[in-house]
């Protein structure tokens, strides 16, 4: 079937996309958010998805996601793209290198840090589970 006969919907996996979403996002148009301590996030979707965050992370030498460990409610997915990430989840370690991935429950304390002498680049997705 050629290509240009395919039908495209903004359907995914059956559930329609938020109204006014794009289905393409440029990487010069990404929302994004500079942290304290060199760590930028940027949304990989055109707007915010309820309970859900699809992201671009940098975190500069050192940078650290905060002085305590957090914890919210759902589940992490994360792949590094470059870099050396050192995952603090609950009194254990991991460091993730290029290639790496991870999931784990958001409940659990945790802090993520860039282990390494360049920039730790990421994706993560975060999901929020319903209360």
């Amino acid at each position: 079937m050629p290509l240009d006969t395919i039908k495209t919907t903004p359907d995914v996996m059956g559930h329609p996309l938020p109204g006014g979403m794009d289905l393409v996002v440029r990487a010069d148009e990404r929302a994004s958010i500079e942290l304290q301590g060199g760590v930028i996030w940027e949304r990989l979707t055109s707007m915010g998805i309820e309970r859900i965050e699809f992201l671009y992370i940098e975190y500069g030498v050192s940078a650290t996601s905060g002085s305590a460990m957090s914890r919210h409610p759902g589940r992490e997915f994360g792949y590094v793209l470059e870099g050396n990430l050192l995952l603090e989840l609950g009194f254990d370690q991991h460091n993730l290198h290029v290639g790496d991935s991870v999931v784990f429950n958001s409940s659990t304390p945790h802090r993520l840090t860039n282990a390494g002498d360049s920039v730790l680049r990421a994706i993560w997705v975060i999901f929020d589970s319903p209360t």
